[in-house]
């Protein structure tokens, strides 16, 4: 998040926390107690508005609130509800720092009573596995949000600076990634964010093209490899054949008779998986076949006496 949009972000934070006073606020009293005018108090009460804040005027020209209505939010949660956001404030501060902890403090500050002690509670009673750092993510959801590109260096391949109008911003296989249009390729391309280290948020905007589907930015690891898919076909026996009908391990996955093919990018991490597997033998491609027989050799050299 760039420097102005962040300091205007904290400005609002400082009007909602002002307009929760029961009592009201007057606008030269925001204006005086965020250092800016009259006129831009005026302006983030519009954008406080259109964020769907209900703000209301205690009489004419008098001053401004939160209605009634908004501050009793925290009393329509029910408990799984309130337990669920203590939860997520765990989650947040592991995968996105402080910003995704104090986002989630500030909206238990509407939760009362006994259920925001239980919320205050969780942390101590919940085990979150650590994470990868994942910085980026706040300046990412800003970008893909309001379609700006962005710039950053990244660890693997060549050139290690790229600029890229991003699509999507997802979580898969425990890891985030970022899916856009490289102007370079000009193409799709994703990238893993703790390859990132450096990025910043342009002031260029870009339109994502018609019957662009977010869901198509999920992969399977086989398919990470930046290679056109080549198809498997495999003899597979009677109990493994029920096995993957019973647990598809691909999209393209097809079983009949004793034969199983799907289509992968990747033929490396594919004969690592294979390696581990009973009743099957690869018919082709014929790549894929001298990779296992290379790794099957080198794990009997290693073992050998």
């Amino acid at each position: 998040m760039d420097e102005e949009s962040l300091s205007k972000f904290h400005r609002l934070l400082r009007l909602l926390n002002r307009l929760s006073n029961p009592a009201g606020v007057s606008v030269k009293q925001l204006a005086e107690s965020t250092g800016v005018d009259i006129r831009t108090a005026y302006r983030d009460l519009d954008d406080l508005r259109d964020a769907c804040f209900d703000i209301v005027q205690v009489r004419a020209r008098g001053p401004y609130r939160l209605s009634g209505d908004y501050s009793a939010m925290g009393q329509t949660l029910t408990l799984e509800e309130v337990l669920c956001l203590g939860l997520a404030s765990c989650l947040l501060q592991d995968q996105i720092g402080n910003v995704g902890r104090d986002a989630m403090l500030k909206l238990q500050h509407f939760v009362k009573g006994e259920k925001r002690q239980l919320v205050r509670d969780v942390p101590s009673r919940v085990e979150i596995q650590p994470g990868q750092d994942q910085r980026w993510i706040p300046q990412l959801m800003l970008a893909v949000s309001q379609r700006r590109q962005i710039r950053f260096e990244y660890n693997r391949g060549y050139p290690p600076q790229r600029t890229m109008e991003p699509y999507t911003l997802f979580y898969q296989d425990e890891r985030w990634y970022v899916q856009g249009l490289d102007p370079l390729r000009g193409a799709l391309r994703r990238f893993r964010l703790t390859r990132i280290t450096s990025l910043e948020v342009l002031p260029y905007s870009f339109t994502v093209p018609d019957g662009y589907d977010s869901k198509a930015a999920l992969f399977h690891k086989w398919d990470i490899a930046q290679h056109e898919p080549m198809r498997v076909r495999c003899r597979v026996s009677s109990e493994l054949c029920q096995w993957l009908e019973e647990n598809p391990v691909h999209p393209t996955q097809r079983l009949h008779d004793d034969e199983f093919t799907l289509q992968v990018r990747d033929l490396e991490a594919l004969a690592q998986w294979l390696l581990g597997l009973q009743g099957l033998v690869v018919i082709e491609p014929e790549a894929l076949r001298v990779l296992i027989r290379e790794k099957a050799q080198g794990l009997a050299q290693k073992y050998s006496v």
